[in-house]
């Protein structure tokens, strides 16, 4: 239970960082960072769906296996 809270809290920090930097640059008035931008706000929604909010990552340390 503790290592899940622990990733929901890693990815709720990272999710905030990479949304903010992504509309920051949305709202910037060159092109191309708008696009970047635009991408760097999809790919952040993608890898939190595709890894549950990053709880489907397994890690073991290298005297578990």
């Amino acid at each position: 239970m503790g290592k899940v809270m622990a990733k929901v809290a890693v990815w709720y920090v990272i999710f905030i960082i990479l949304i903010t930097l992504g509309l920051e640059m949305i709202s910037a008035p060159n092109t191309i960072e708008n696009v970047i931008g635009f991408f760097m706000v999809v790919a952040t929604l993608y890898l939190s769906v595709r890894t549950k909010c990053l709880t489907a990552i397994k890690l073991e340390r290298k005297h578990e296996k």
